[in-house]
């Protein structure tokens, strides 16, 4: 059969990173060479590793075959999501002949903190040591003075895998070792 999958999505994003919700929606777009394609049922699968997932075991969810067309906001319905984990996940299609697709290939979503009682870190600010530092910059009106908070992290370990959730109110920038991470000036942007 020949059908290829377009566009997968978690929640409207390909691969979501602090993906905040414990019931996620689904959806895929497919194409075929062949004309009229119609998908008369899918089966989905969330594994909590890659290898389980290729070996089609959806240890999160098994949807099992669903006889639906539908391909967008797919309603995660499986075992509870848990804090800062990655899901790997993927999708098959039978068409209106009652012929399966191959599976689609592998997608990942990784949660965010999903609870008040998973956040354990120090938060920088008064309450805590830090140093501040008034910084300086003009705009239009002349001088602009701003806090700068700062806090060092010893590591004694090497880092396999680090996230750094950044937030605070008013514009920020988040710099690791010395480098500005991202892209975007100022960070976040105004809400």
């Amino acid at each position: 059969m020949g059908i290829e999958y377009g566009k997968l999505t978690c929640r409207y994003e390909e691969e979501p990173i602090c993906l905040n919700t414990v019931s996620p929606d689904f959806a895929w777009v497919l194409s075929s060479d062949r004309r009229g394609l119609l998908q008369r049922a899918y089966r989905i699968l969330v594994a909590t590793t890659e290898q389980g997932l290729k070996e089609r075991e959806g240890d999160m969810w098994d949807t099992g075959w669903v006889e639906s067309n539908r391909s967008v906001n797919v309603v995660y319905e499986g075992r509870p999501l848990q804090s800062n984990t990655t899901y790997f996940w993927s999708v098959v299609i039978r068409d209106a002949k009652g012929e399966e697709s191959p599976w689609a290939p592998t997608h990942r979503l990784t949660t965010a903190l999903l609870h008040q009682s998973d956040w354990d870190s120090a938060f920088i600010g008064p309450e805590v040591p830090v140093t501040i530092d008034t910084v300086r910059w003009a705009n239009r009106e002349g001088a602009v003075k701003a806090s700068m908070l700062r806090q060092e992290y010893r590591l004694d370990k090497p880092v396999k895998r680090a996230r750094a959730v950044f937030c605070g109110l008013g514009w920020g920038e988040l710099n690791i070792n010395g480098e500005k991470v991202g892209g975007g000036v100022p960070d976040p942007r105004p809400t």
